[in-house]
């Protein structure tokens, strides 16, 4: 597990935080994808209803959330 070192700004204290994998949420990403895609081929009007989980699921797999 990596871990990396931030400052804070006001307190100027170090602050250690270990920074976890995110294996998991990129196999929920793909999973996603395939519901959405899914759902493209047989019910196009309705592709949009699986979107949020996919795209919630791919900002946390690249850890920006």
């Amino acid at each position: 597990m990596r871990q990396s070192i931030s400052f804070a700004a006001k307190q100027n204290k170090c602050i250690m935080t270990a920074e976890k994998s995110t294996a998991k949420y990129w196999l929920y990403t793909f999973v996603w994808l395939g519901v959405v895609l899914l759902f493209l081929m047989f019910i196009p009007e309705w592709f949009w209803v699986p979107l949020p989980f996919f795209l919630t699921n791919l900002v946390v797999a690249f850890d920006s959330m």
